[in-house]
């Protein structure tokens, strides 16, 4: 049992350490962009992409993501919310369009002043995900297998 527990500690011990390095790699510029942009929020994890770095935190309880550009420009803010919490708009066209499908999950994303929803959707077996605008329109839409790219590049529109 001492073991196991030795092990289990050394693991945490690992992963904690590596989720500082990855932080202390973040350049200053973003870190003090997101702190002034966001004070209080509790930071979960940071990525580096091509184009940028991308945060994930906790704010008053709602895990969001913020994107910045490398001078620090934040590009767009992902929010988790409740398929109550769509505009009725959207939520009518999921009802019409979507009717046999199970909503999994909806993220309100913000890019600069356009706001749009990607609602994740589940019937059977297979997954689809729509980009939908405030009004309830369809902007982009597509299976999981088609996002598997890895650049998140369906999120917010170039409008």
């Amino acid at each position: 049992m001492k073991n196991y527990l030795l092990i289990l500690l050394s693991v945490v011990g690992f992963f904690a350490c590596q989720t500082e390095s990855a932080e202390k790699q973040i350049p200053t510029n973003i870190t003090e962009a997101f702190q002034k942009q966001f004070p209080g929020a509790a930071i979960k994890g940071w990525d580096e992409g091509k184009d940028g770095y991308e945060v994930v935190f906790l704010e008053n309880g709602v895990v969001m993501e913020a994107k910045y550009d490398k001078d620090g420009k934040l590009q767009l803010i992902e929010e988790e919310i409740e398929p109550a919490q769509l505009p009725e708009a959207i939520q009518s066209a999921v009802e019409a369009d979507f009717a046999s499908y199970e909503i999994v999950s909806v993220d309100k994303i913000i890019k600069g002043d356009i706001e749009q929803f990607e609602v994740d959707l589940k019937e059977g077996s297979t997954f689809i995900e729509v980009l939908f605008d405030s009004s309830g329109q369809v902007v982009k839409q597509g299976t999981e297998e088609d996002d598997d790219d890895g650049d998140d590049d369906d999120e917010g529109s170039d409008d």
